[in-house]
């Protein structure tokens, strides 16, 4: 940490989101909300220690912007008093105490952030009854899903420390997030993205976007009212990726993306369907460790014909992914800016279906020994049409979130492709299946050049 501001300009990723910001009906749209339930009450002292610690070790927790003439800029300052917040409601009378820690999770959540002042993140305290939480919010602009990870792991260790009335020390020095920002912008101006702005120019030469079919026509405005559903895969679509993954030597990744290939052609959307994948765009053990907002997304094509096998479509999913690894460190933005206008108006100003697999995010957790449960997010906006997250249990299972747009969609119609999707999975066991012969209930189309 050093005792002077440190000035630079913002990454082509937080400079997009800042301008999706401007645009949004509802700024929340760009909150990252960890609603974490504790497995014993907390020790707010302590807390407030940890997490100054924490903020004190991480650039990307001193993080402020201002804009002069629509440009953003970013200052990095060398101390930032850490708050920790505190609600806490004895008797909650007739209300359930989980509907009111939803409640509570919701409000902190939709909560503005002053992009000109730091910390762009809040911690809060949240106890009813003898429930306990902690309630994690942050700006895009600072932070990522994978960077909370890091940070919950480092105030976790810094929690046991306070706890027991010792300083909080850490092993090694954080990366550092300024030093990651210039080097981004020297990248694009050295042309080392090149190569990967022409991959995805020739992968997207006359690529259409694919969505589900809306039980409403409307515009989905960033920030446009959302809600979230969770949704269980079934045994059987666990086991269909562990067999096919394994029968195709791909990841079961490609074998999710595969079978979302599927599932879009037997909509409807025909044989050359898009998905948009969030990667987290960490390649390197350094990147790993830094706190910041590095998640890219990327369009990824496929075929999909009625003749192929299952086995077929992972194969080409899994080279799809392969080349996604190799050129993702390409913005997203730079991509789209590179593109013909025909292609872009094809596109859509938005990636209308996301795909993300989240890994070892949310896995694990615990504050100093007191054990952590992620909940559902509390996303009230939507980012687009309908974007899934989806993760591995402990217990082997599997577990997705879908973020979807109000505006468009009915929370039955989202339910319905979860259910297709596991159905599709489910049949993984046979990688020999052909494609024309699995049946789904959602519709699909690639509406050429919709306004969105």
């Amino acid at each position: 940490m050093t005792g002077e501001a440190v000035a630079v300009p913002t990454t082509e990723l937080q400079d997009a989101a800042w301008r999706f910001g401007l645009r949004a009906k509802d700024r929340s749209v760009l909150h990252i909300t960890w609603r974490l339930t504790c497995a014993a009450p907390v020790d707010h002292a302590a807390l407030r220690v940890a997490w100054q610690a924490v903020v004190d070790r991480h650039e990307a927790l001193r993080l402020s912007t201002a804009q002069d003439g629509g440009v953003l800029t970013a200052t990095v300052h060398p101390r930032v008093p850490a708050h920790v917040g505190s609600i806490s409601i004895a008797d909650p009378g007739s209300v359930p105490v989980d509907v009111l820690l939803r409640a509570v999770a919701g409000e902190l959540h939709v909560g503005d952030f002053r992009l000109d002042r730091a910390p762009l993140a809040r911690l809060t305290v949240v106890r009813v009854r003898d429930s306990w939480e902690l309630v994690l919010t942050a700006h895009h602009l600072a932070l990522d899903g994978w960077a909370v990870q890091v940070l919950l792991a480092e105030l976790s260790a810094a929690y046991r420390a306070a706890a027991r009335g010792a300083e909080p020390v850490f092993a090694t020095e954080p990366p550092s997030w300024h030093e990651y920002a210039r080097g981004q912008r020297e990248a694009r101006a050295s042309g080392a993205w090149r190569a990967g702005v022409e991959h995805w120019a020739r992968r997207l030469d006359g690529a259409v976007a694919t969505t589900i079919t809306a039980d409403r026509d409307g515009y989905v405005a960033p920030g446009a009212p959302g809600e979230t559903v969770r949704y269980a895969f079934g045994a059987a679509a666990v086991e269909g990726v562990a067999a096919l993954a394994k029968a195709t030597s791909s990841t079961p990744f490609a074998v999710v993306l595969a079978a979302s290939q599927v599932l879009l052609a037997r909509a409807g959307a025909g044989e050359d369907v898009l998905l948009g994948v969030v990667t987290a765009n960490r390649t390197t053990a350094h990147e790993q460790r830094l706190a910041g907002y590095l998640a890219n997304v990327c369009l990824i094509r496929g075929t999909v014909r009625e003749r192929d096998t299952l086995a077929d479509v992972v194969g080409r999913a899994r080279g799809a992914v392969w080349e996604m690894f190799a050129h993702q460190a390409v913005p997203y933005p730079v991509v789209v800016s590179s593109l013909p206008e025909p292609t872009r108006a094809a596109l859509g100003d938005t990636v209308p279906l996301m795909l993300n697999y989240l890994g070892p995010i949310g896995g694990g957790l615990d504050l100093g020994g007191i054990g952590l449960t992620l909940r559902q997010s509390p996303n009230q906006a939507a980012r687009t049409d309908i974007a899934i997250a989806y993760w591995d249990e402990d217990n082997g299972g599997m577990t997705a979130e879908a973020e979807y747009s109000t505006v468009r969609y009915d929370r039955e119609t989202v339910l319905r492709l979860l259910r297709d999707l596991d159905a599709v999975l489910a049949e993984g066991a046979d990688g020999a299946r052909a494609v024309g012969r699995i049946r789904v209930r959602s519709t699909a189309s690639a509406p050429a050049g919709r306004l969105r």
